[in-house]
């Protein structure tokens, strides 16, 4: 059996330096097999949160970018945000997201607005319009969820939403 040595042991590891044994796939067939159906159904499962956002997107205003919706997102839940703390939060450069800026405003879900205490920062805020669209597409989706999910067991629900949370905990 092969070892690997940890640098940075976390409380509850072996010591730095102690060996540890090193796992690879192809040592419990069962495990791969698992997981490797696991991470297809992961992929398939962000595939259509894609198009899902793309439909939201279309939806809430004809033409509008999936990623500008992301954004759009976050301006709501900010109440208002500089373009730097934007792209910060959608981890993009800044002509990205003075594109998504502009393309959000030609859609009317944004505004410009010079910060009360400092005129040359400029906010972005959306607008009430934005707001309103947003809140009754979150609905509809919520509520399209909930249909659906009806039939489920709670403890399935409560189950999944752990085993999600483990998962990302892993990424």
């Amino acid at each position: 059996m092969s070892t690997a040595v940890i640098d940075e042991p976390e409380a509850g590891t072996p010591a730095c330096g102690d060996a540890v044994p090193e796992v690879r796939p192809g040592q419990d067939p069962e495990l791969d097999a698992a997981v490797e159906l696991l991470e297809q159904r992961v992929i398939g499962l962000f595939a259509k949160v894609r198009v899902s956002m793309r439909e939201r997107a279309e939806l809430l205003s004809p033409g509008l970018q999936p990623s500008a919706l992301k954004a759009l997102s976050f301006v709501i839940m900010a109440g208002r945000v500089t373009a730097s703390e934007l792209a910060d939060h959608i981890n993009s450069d800044r002509s990205t997201t003075s594109r998504l800026i502009r393309q959000l405003e030609e859609h009317g879900l944004v505004a410009r607005v010079a910060d009360e205490r400092d005129g040359r920062v400029v906010n972005i805020s959306a607008t009430p319009e934005a707001i309103t669209r947003v809140r009754a597409l979150r609905e509809k989706n919520r509520n399209q969820l909930y249909e659906r999910m009806r039939e489920w067991d709670r403890e399935d629900v409560n189950r999944l939403s752990g085993l999600l949370e483990q998962l990302t905990e892993l990424v």
